[in-house]
């Protein structure tokens, strides 16, 4: 799950965002098989998944230490829609 439109759609064609050997094709291969799936909808990524990653573009401040509690805040939106089992 990604907020950013953008990197969804790029994602969902296949193309990663780093460059790494056979990723793209592993990435392709996740989506066919229906091991894998991109959104930035939160329910949608919440529903029968029994892993989910949530991206997000850290801030830092001018220590460049990560704002955590921005990745906090992130992933609480989800919560209420992963199914409890």
């Amino acid at each position: 799950m990604d907020s950013d439109t953008k990197s969804v759609e790029t994602l969902r064609e296949a193309i990663p965002p780093i460059m790494e050997p056979n990723l793209d094709f592993l990435i392709q291969e996740g989506i066919q098989f229906g091991n894998l799936r991109f959104t930035n909808d939160k329910k949608l990524a919440a529903t029968g998944a029994e892993v989910l990653w949530v991206t997000h573009d850290t801030p830092v401040d001018e220590d460049d230490q990560a704002d955590v509690e921005f990745v906090f805040k992130e992933v609480s939106k989800v919560l209420p829609f992963l199914e409890n089992d």
